[in-house]
């Protein structure tokens, strides 16, 4: 990254903004650079718009690909070559099908916690999401157990992580959504 000269090109719809390959979003008209918010999965978002187009909140480092490189194939997604979801140089930048892309994601993912969930005596409410049944667990592992859920979904949605809104359970195909309950001494 030293001494790199910077190169904005237009978006081809979106043809008031443009990218860099260093990752910046700037209007074409002001020559400012605008800002991006981050999305509930911690990714970078800008607001665009262009000729016929109105305004359109994108994921910016889709948006700035496009500007450098042209569409996105349909089967494929852009991926952060080092996992950081802010790092939107176009050197940091790649094109891979959703099946490689989730691999990566999995291979770089710290699953230790799974392992010592036995161990966490927290109770559990699970929400079926399609006719609204509550069921109480004793443990994120016995919650998974009894549902045939993913343990790692389970705890991530009940610690409210990685957007994680609900679990799918194989038993019977529904969707539910965790939540860890307080525990009560009752002194008498």
């Amino acid at each position: 990254m030293k001494n790199e000269i910077e190169i904005y090109k237009v978006h081809p719809l979106y043809n008031k903004y443009a990218a860099s390959n260093l990752g910046k979003v700037i209007n074409t008209r002001t020559m400012k650079i605008v800002g991006c918010s981050l999305n509930h999965c911690g990714y970078n978002r800008c607001s665009v718009s262009g000729l016929g187009f109105k305004q359109n909140s994108m994921l910016a480092h889709r948006f700035i690909w496009e500007c450098l490189n042209g569409s996105i194939p349909s089967d494929k997604v852009i991926d952060h070559i080092n996992d950081v979801k802010t790092d939107n140089r176009l050197c940091n930048l790649q094109l891979l099908s959703q099946s490689e892309n989730s691999k990566k994601a999995a291979k770089n993912r710290d699953y230790s916690f799974v392992k010592y969930n036995h161990l966490n005596k927290k109770k559990v409410k699970s929400i079926n999401r399609s006719d609204g049944t509550i069921m109480i667990f004793k443990s994120l592992s016995s919650a998974g157990k009894k549902l045939h859920a993913s343990a790692g979904s389970v705890k991530m949605t009940c610690d409210k992580k990685y957007g994680y809104k609900y679990a799918f359970s194989k038993l019977d195909g529904s969707k539910y959504t965790f939540e860890y309950m307080a525990l009560y001494k009752i002194y008498i």
